[in-house]
């Protein structure tokens, strides 16, 4: 079972990821990290904190979703920090990579290997630990919610202790299901169906997400045509929703769409 991190909030946030195979010195950084986003109320949680490199791919494999990481180098293990930063990128393009460690004299490495690290902050100096990580936070929260930023913005539900990472680009309408308690997320890949309730998904959404109906939520930016007279939308990937009559009108005003 891959180790996590079981501090997980329903809400659209920022993920952050560690590895250090020092297991005083993981405990050590849950806390100092955890402990700053309550102080701070920052949007973010650490979602997998591993000692092993392997651990924290085949989650982040699980849960493809652009994330924080902070990485120690030596892993006692044949891949290191920087190893792992690559094979990080190749999943999380746009990810956010920080390195901490003892080793300052193999910072340079970070550029051989081409892994654009945001920071490379040394373990050995306990008062710019605690500033520099705080700054990354910071930072990467702001270029994670630039509207402008090719991030996309993701959501994690927790249920029955599985964390479910969905991109909110992807899905193009949430409706309820057929069975009691249920809902259907529909994305580019087919839909998923949960035990979740429209309502409890609907505060964690963006202000791209309009409830159109008291059975459906739409992606404005995935509507393709309103139905005037029908009360219908039609999506860009054939889906067909309905539209209460009552809110139409205001649901085509958001939309430089054609009308029907």
């Amino acid at each position: 079972m891959i180790p996590t991190y079981d501090r997980i909030e329903e809400m659209a946030m920022l993920p952050i990821y560690i590895c250090e195979d020092d297991e005083i010195q993981l405990t050590h950084f849950k806390k100092l990290i955890s402990d700053t986003i309550m102080i701070e109320d920052m949007d973010a949680s650490i979602v997998c904190a591993v000692s092993s490199p392997y651990h924290l791919l085949s989650y982040l494999c699980e849960h493809p979703t652009p994330s924080l990481y902070f990485l120690d180098i030596k892993l006692n293990t044949s891949m290191d920090g920087f190893l792992l930063a690559q094979e990080i990128r190749k999943q999380d393009p746009r990810g956010f990579i920080v390195f901490i460690t003892t080793h300052s004299e193999l910072s340079y490495l970070s550029f051989h290997y081409r892994v654009e690290a945001m920071d490379y902050i040394l373990k050995d100096e306990p008062d710019e630990l605690i500033s520099r990580i705080r700054g990354c936070i910071r930072r990467s929260l702001e270029l994670y919610t630039l509207p402008t930023n090719t991030v996309q913005k993701a959501i994690a539900l927790k249920i029955d202790g599985r964390i479910i990472s969905l991109q909110l680009d992807d899905i193009y309408c949430i409706q309820t299901s057929y069975e009691a308690h249920k809902i259907r997320i529909y994305k580019r890949n087919g839909y998923t169906e949960l035990f979740y309730s429209l309502k409890k998904i609907e505060k964690l959404l963006d202000d791209s997400f309009f409830k159109c109906h008291k059975s459906c939520i739409i992606n404005l930016t995935h509507v393709k045509e309103v139905n005037i007279k029908n009360c219908l939308v039609l999506l860009d990937n054939g889906k067909v929703c309905p539209v209460a009559t009552r809110i139409i009108k205001a649901l085509a005003s958001k939309l430089p769409i054609q009308l029907s």
